[in-house]
């Protein structure tokens, strides 16, 4: 009897470790399902230059994924593209404060630079990318609220007074200041530009009209033209290109108030850009 008991204990023992070790299978490395998990993770960890990676990935074919990555894509490198540009500022700002020892400020100031100017370029792709296949009446929004705070990260007062921060302070600045970018597009893409708890609510029902989301897009790839602009990167061609690309925009939504004083803000920064 005891013998018998013993055998059917292992026997269930065995049905149970075969039952766990049993599940669905991880998609296949380089697939677009494994991408998009990626991007899932990534994002939800806050490593928004990772989450970008993977996104960038399933913007090259066409698959199940691809109309849901674009606006996510656009998020995440317009956001990139803020932060970087915010610590560039402030680089700049502390070379003008710090008028003895301006070399190690400016050389950061440089690198952020040139830092949103690539996710500037992968913002305009990524934008182009929506334009060509997503023509639906609503705007799919399949990741939840960023991680971050819209109040701008406290070190970057230090770093436009002219100090230099010890390594850990400026890897915080930095995660805070792309947490910051990220957070506010995701507003702004929704229509909720600087208002995180109007965000979070309407990202929770998944989707915004189109003509809010061209019309935050438009606006968005106006502000990031003024990365390229004669007082940063200095790249007239790259800042006509966005400037022309945010009025085009403008100018495919439907017509009204809001349209038209987007038009006549982007042609004004033409203006403005051409004057030199």
């Amino acid at each position: 009897m005891f013998r018998a008991e013993r055998k059917f204990f292992i026997c269930m023992v065995l049905l149970v470790a075969a039952s766990c070790s049993s599940g669905p299978t991880p998609p296949r490395m380089g697939t677009p399902p494994f991408y998009w998990q990626a991007a899932i993770e990534t994002f939800a960890a806050g490593d928004y230059l990772k989450a970008g990676d993977h996104l960038d990935e399933l913007l090259k074919g066409s698959h199940e994924f691809t109309l849901r990555a674009q606006p996510w894509a656009l998020v995440v490198h317009r956001g990139l593209a803020a932060g970087y540009l915010d610590l560039a500022d402030s680089f700049e700002a502390g070379t003008r404060s710090n008028k003895a020892n301006p070399t190690a400020l400016r050389r950061q100031m440089n690198d952020y630079r040139a830092r949103a100017g690539r996710h500037g370029l992968q913002f305009a792709e990524a934008f182009l990318a929506f334009q060509r296949a997503n023509k639906e009446p609503k705007v799919e929004f399949a990741f939840g609220f960023p991680k971050g705070t819209v109040t701008p990260a406290p070190e970057l007062a230090k770093v436009g007074g002219g100090a230099l921060l010890a390594a850990p302070e400026q890897e915080r600045a930095e995660r805070r200041a792309i947490e910051r970018g990220v957070l506010l597009a995701a507003c702004e893409a929704v229509g909720a530009r600087e208002d995180s708890a109007k965000a979070q609510e309407i990202l929770r029902g998944g989707s915004v009209p189109r003509e809010i989301f061209l019309a935050a897009m438009a606006e968005a790839i106006n502000e990031v033209a003024g990365i390229y602009g004669a007082t940063k990167l200095n790249q007239p061609d790259k800042e006509k290109l966005f400037r022309e690309m945010a009025l085009e925009a403008a100018k495919a939504m439907s017509a009204g108030a809001d349209s038209k004083k987007l038009i006549q803000k982007i042609e004004a920064a033409i203006k403005k850009s051409r004057r030199g």
